[in-house]
């Protein structure tokens, strides 16, 4: 994870690329939850889309968004989306 904060953009890239298809199951991993933490923090807004949409599902069967809330790790993940979603929606409102 500090790849993550301390990582060059290619190299943080790389380990999302790898979480990628397997957000879900990672978030309900005690450890691996914090690597995808960390992986919407740091990731740029192309990279975060990527892991959200996969959150989220493209359709209804898709949807995991409610497995991950009543997991006890991937709940928090779901906040950190939540946190970043408002953060960003803040800064879009702005000037």
């Amino acid at each position: 994870s500090c790849f993550l904060e301390r990582g060059k953009p290619d190299e943080r890239r790389r380990i999302i690329e790898k979480s990628t298809g397997k957000v879900v199951q990672m978030s309900q991993n005690k450890y691996a939850s914090n690597v995808v933490e960390k992986c919407m923090e740091h990731a740029d807004s192309t990279e975060r889309e990527l892991l959200i949409e996969e959150i989220m599902g493209k359709s209804e069967e898709d949807n995991h968004l409610l497995t991950m809330v009543k997991d006890q790790y991937a709940n928090y993940v779901v906040q950190k989306v939540l946190e970043i979603k408002s953060e960003a929606s803040e800064e879009g409102t702005e000037g």
